[in-house]
């Protein structure tokens, strides 16, 4: 039972490849002890900021880079060495830097990005505004804003939770609040403010008025008006844009506000409205026949018109078609048979039966 052992021995060559070396590089990276001894490197960023993150190799590579377990830039194309990371931060995550060398080896580093709280920010108040007024903004930052800074649409900037902002121009209005933390984050929001232009008012209808009668006045440019100096005014509707007013002085003053509505704005515009009232003409009637109301059959009424510049005289109807007589005097012999007879004056304050005109009566027995 002889055992023989045979052995054969020979040699193999291996080349053993260089693996490429990496190290991360970011703005405010840190490091912290970790637990056996050593260090690691970490980052803190706020809330939905985007941070740059560099990885340098010794060797041209290849460079992945993955956010936690989901692939966060994929491999490079082409080979360098070094490349750069800018993800946004939403969540505590770690981010993976890979590089593979042209020879097929590979290195991983890697760093903690811890998500600090930014402030959540809102602006209250109106966004609809009208030009040449004054409105009041609140920045709120959901109890974790500190401080806030407004910039407003000129340049200025103004340090305060509450502002009140006086506009003036029309078109949009961009109005942003930058609020930070004890975290040292800041978010800046902008809200979008449209100014209004007021209403352009116009006045049609006439200004002025006979003594007893009316004044109509229609405005233009406005949704809706209210009036103030009127006597006893009615309106077309309940928008009051057409207004006829009973005058009773000689002069008096409309004053009208016009409402255009934009949004939560009540835009509006004053006007007044010099309204003239012009008396009626002061006739008097002379007897110039001296029948004291009484005339014989057969005979003459001479009447004479005094105190206005052109007369019209009608005969039993009050305003009929053809007056009996165009001059301030009146010759009229009755029709037989007649026990009573009444002349009407049509009196007015202008020559040609124009301007403010009066009525008066004689009747004759």
């Amino acid at each position: 039972d002889n055992i023989r052992t045979c052995v054969y021995t020979g040699d193999k060559s291996v080349t053993v490849l260089e693996r490429p070396s990496i190290s991360l590089a970011a703005d405010g990276m840190k490091f912290r002890d970790i637990d056996g001894g050593g260090t690691e490197r970490y980052m803190e960023v706020c809330d939905g900021y985007t941070t740059t993150i560099s990885a340098n190799s010794n060797m041209d590579s290849y460079f992945e880079w993955k956010l936690g377990n989901a692939v966060g830039k994929a491999k490079t194309q082409t080979t360098s060495a070094s490349d750069n990371y800018s993800p946004t931060i939403t969540d505590d995550v770690k981010i993976y830097a890979t590089a593979t060398a042209l020879n097929g080896c590979e290195v991983t580093d890697s760093v903690d990005v811890k998500k600090l709280e930014s402030p959540t920010l809102t602006i209250t108040g109106p966004t609809d505004v009208c030009t040449g007024s004054a409105y009041a903004y609140t920045a709120d930052g959901a109890e974790n804003a500190s401080s806030y800074v407004w910039t407003l649409g000129n340049g200025t900037n103004y340090q305060n939770k509450n502002l009140n902002v006086p506009f003036s121009g029309t078109g949009e209005y961009h109005l942003k609040v930058l609020g930070a933390n004890n975290n040292g984050c800041q978010r800046t929001i902008d809200s979008i403010i449209n100014i209004h232009a007021l209403p352009s008012l116009t006045v049609s209808g006439t200004t002025s008025t006979c003594e007893n009668g009316d004044i109509t006045l229609t405005i233009s440019g406005a949704d809706s008006c209210s009036w103030a100096g009127v006597v006893a005014p009615t309106y077309s509707d309940q928008n009051k844009l057409k207004m006829t007013d009973h005058p009773n002085v000689t002069t008096r003053m409309y004053y009208v506000d016009g409402y255009e509505r934009h949004g939560e704005a009540l835009c509006s515009s004053h006007i007044e409205i010099p309204i003239s009232v012009n008396s009626a003409p002061k006739v008097s009637i002379i007897d110039k026949g001296y029948i004291a109301g009484n005339v014989c059959e057969n005979s003459s009424v001479k009447l004479e018109a005094t105190g206005a510049m052109s007369y019209k005289w009608y005969l039993n109807q009050n305003g009929a078609t053809n007056p009996i007589s165009t001059t301030k005097d009146l010759v009229h012999t009755p029709d037989e048979g007649l026990t009573a007879i009444k002349y009407y004056l049509y009196s007015y304050d202008q020559d040609n039966y124009q301007g403010c005109s009066k009525l008066d009566s004689f009747e004759v027995a």
